[in-house]
């Protein structure tokens, strides 16, 4: 009965390309060893640790095979736990949010089993996000081969996932986070495509033009265009291979966003970000998205009319502080029509002079930290959509960082680099006071380490922002 028990078990394991727990058992033992010794081998095996390995159905099956699928599929992780539960109820049969009866636990509760095993890693932000281990990919793609009815059913981007942690020699590979591995896009292999944000759909078009007004216009000037969600921006450009060349699947999960994303406002629009905030909060996330070029499009900004809102003047000063003090790009349109027209050349001139090079993945802290990237190195789409997603309420540390990104000349690796030193506004101006003179004051930033490069962020900065916090910058207002 017991033999009967452990072949079931090791088939199971065995259909899932996992090492039987058993096989030690099963092994033969040379008949010159006394039974004695056998005994301590039984009593060994016996007490090794079983591969942990999730029934088909259950919660814990689900989960892996959704944080599995959401990494290599949709190239997506950390994810939060809405969308996990969402994404693995197909694979369950019981459900991710209610209890089963007789019960207080739900399925999605085994989650604390599998961060248990190392197999998931929960990080803590202002809601929970969850993401796999490299010992949880691996039986990750184990169990959705296995969901899958094997492996010729998987996606491409799953085989190569494998290949790339050493699936085959587990004991003998150090394993390898496939999102941390970098590729390239070689000159003529991929294809440059207008992204629109899907709010930017029914923006200042007529109301017998609204849903696809303005990608349907696109597509109509051959424009390769499409729509999606973007978390900052109106438009970006990317790149990716031509269809032909794999999946859908796996073609969304090498794209690179190029280095222009420009957000659009028109007159009526700029001057109600101005009023609520709005202005400064999306300045921020451009600013921290890691585009190198991020870029605004003022629609319909026009001398001779009159605003009733906020004056001319105003608004004009607005945006050339944006272009001047932020570093923004600033491009102006009369109206629409010139607004889709400026798209279409932009398009144009990007697919002409992209598509000759062969571009390089890197990543968003390279991009940030002011390292001297050759413009071929490029950020892939979805680690851009991660890091400019919008904050709804920000940390006193998050704040502080916010006020010295205000500062002329202060970057976000420079403000970021202070933020991990004083914590808050508090924190330096304790330090201030601490100071025995003004010049000591004025120098006590000077030597804080910014970017990879370890760079000083020298006097001239770190007066800067004595200035501007001590009130001597604001002086000649009074």
């Amino acid at each position: 009965m017991c033999k009967k028990i452990e072949e079931s078990i090791s088939a199971h394991y065995l259909s899932l390309g996992l090492d039987p727990p058993l096989e030690q058992l099963t092994q033969e033992i040379p008949s010159s060893q006394t039974s004695e010794s056998s005994a301590n081998v039984k009593t060994k095996t016996s007490q090794s640790k079983r591969a942990y390995c999730p029934r088909p159905g259950t919660g814990g099956f689900a989960i892996m095979i959704a944080l599995y699928k959401a990494e290599v599929d949709d190239n997506l992780t950390p994810i939060s736990k809405s969308d996990l539960i969402e994404r693995a109820q197909s694979f369950c049969s019981e459900s991710m949010t209610a209890p089963k009866v007789g019960s207080h636990y739900t399925a999605f509760h085994t989650i604390k089993t599998l961060i248990g095993k190392d197999l998931v890693v929960k990080e803590e932000r202002r809601a929970a996000f969850y993401s796999l281990t490299d010992t949880g990919r691996q039986l990750g793609f184990k169990l959705a081969t296995y969901a899958s009815g094997g492996v010729s059913q998987l996606s491409q981007a799953s085989q190569s996932l494998v290949a790339s942690t050493g699936d085959s020699d587990e004991n003998n590979s150090e394993p390898v986070n496939a999102l941390d591995n970098r590729f390239s896009l070689v000159a003529g292999s991929f294809e440059i495509v207008l992204i629109v944000d899907s709010r930017e759909q029914t923006s200042g078009v007529s109301q017998y033009m609204r849903k696809t007004a303005l990608i349907a216009e696109l597509i109509k000037r051959g424009t390769n265009a499409e729509m999606r969600g973007l978390p900052v921006g109106d438009f970006a450009w990317v790149a990716r291979k031509t269809a032909s060349m794999g999946n859908s699947n796996l073609l969304r999960s090498q794209e690179l966003i190029l280095d222009i994303v420009m957000e659009r406002k028109r007159v009526d629009d700029l001057e109600g970000s101005i009023k609520d905030g709005r202005w400064q909060e999306q300045k921020y996330r451009l600013k921290n998205s890691g585009v190198r070029q991020p870029t605004y499009l003022i629609e319909g900004l026009d001398p001779n009319k009159n605003y009733y809102g906020i004056p001319y003047r105003n608004l004009h000063q607005a945006v050339k502080n944006s272009q001047v003090i932020d570093g923004f790009n600033v491009k102006f349109t009369s109206d629409y029509e010139e607004t889709v027209s400026l798209l279409v050349t932009m398009t144009k001139y990007l697919q002409k002079t992209m598509t000759k090079k062969t571009l390089v993945s890197c990543t968003h802290d390279e991009l940030l930290n002011e390292v001297a990237l050759p413009r071929d190195r490029l950020m892939k789409f979805s680690e851009f959509s991660q890091h400019s997603q919008k904050v709804v309420s920000f940390t006193v540390t998050e704040m502080f960082l916010k006020q010295l990104l205000q500062i002329k000349g202060v970057s976000l690796a420079k403000a970021k680099a202070i933020t991990e030193i004083y914590k808050t506004f508090h924190d330096l101006n304790s330090a201030y006071d601490e100071c025995s003179s003004q010049k000591e004051k004025e120098v006590l930033l000077a030597q804080v380490k910014f970017g990879e490069r370890s760079a000083n962020i020298g006097p001239a900065i770190s007066k800067l922002i004595y200035n501007y916090y001590s009130g001597i910058a604001f002086e000649h207002i009074n």
